[in-house]
C-alpha cells in the first residue's frame, strides 16, 4: 500500500493541508494522524473534519484511553493517532514518533485510491517540512 507522509512542524499547517485534501474528495478512513498528545495538552481532535475519526493504538506501544505510550513511567511520551492504524515496519514509525517527539504532526495518507503526486505536491505547497512516498 502506497502512503503518501507529511511532517508538519504546527498543527495549524497540517490543518490547512487537510481542508485542501478534503477538497480532492480524499476520504477521511484514509487518514491517519500521529502527533505528540502532550504537546498540545487535551489529546482530542478538534477538527471538524476529523471529528469522526477513532483513535488507534501504534503497534507495539502501550496504549491507555486511546493514547499510545512509548516508554513507561515518567519519561513516557503519548501519541496520539488518528484514524487508521499506521502499518509500518518498526524502523520508519520509530522515524516518525521521534519526529512527533520533537513537535511534530505528522499526516498519513493511504494513496492507493488517490494520485500520490497530487497529494504530495499539495503537502509540499502547504509548508509540510518533508514528504515522503512509502511503497
Amino acid at each position: 500500500m502506497t502512503k503518501v507522509v507529511g511532517i508538519f512542524d504546527t498543527e495549524a499547517k497540517m490543518d490547512d493541508v487537510l481542508e485542501t485534501i478534503f477538497e480532492h474528495d480524499v476520504d477521511g478512513d484514509d487518514i491517519s494522524i500521529l502527533r505528540n498528545a502532550g504537546a498540545y495538552g487535551d489529546s482530542s481532535v478538534e477538527r471538524s473534519d476529523a471529528a469522526d475519526m477513532p483513535v488507534f493504538p501504534v503497534a507495539g506501544q502501550t496504549t491507555r484511553n486511546g493514547i499510545s505510550y512509548a516508554g513507561s513511567g515518567a519519561g513516557a511520551v503519548a501519541f496520539e493517532v488518528s484514524s487508521n492504524e499506521i502499518d509500518l515496519d518498526d524502523e520508519t514509525m520509530a522515524f516518525y514518533m521521534r519526529k512527533a517527539d520533537d513537535g511534530a504532526t505528522i499526516l498519513f495518507i493511504d494513496a492507493d485510491d488517490y494520485d500520490t503526486e497530487v497529494l504530495r505536491s499539495t503537502m509540499e505547497e502547504h509548508n509540510a517540512s518533508r514528504v515522503d512516498v512509502l511503497d
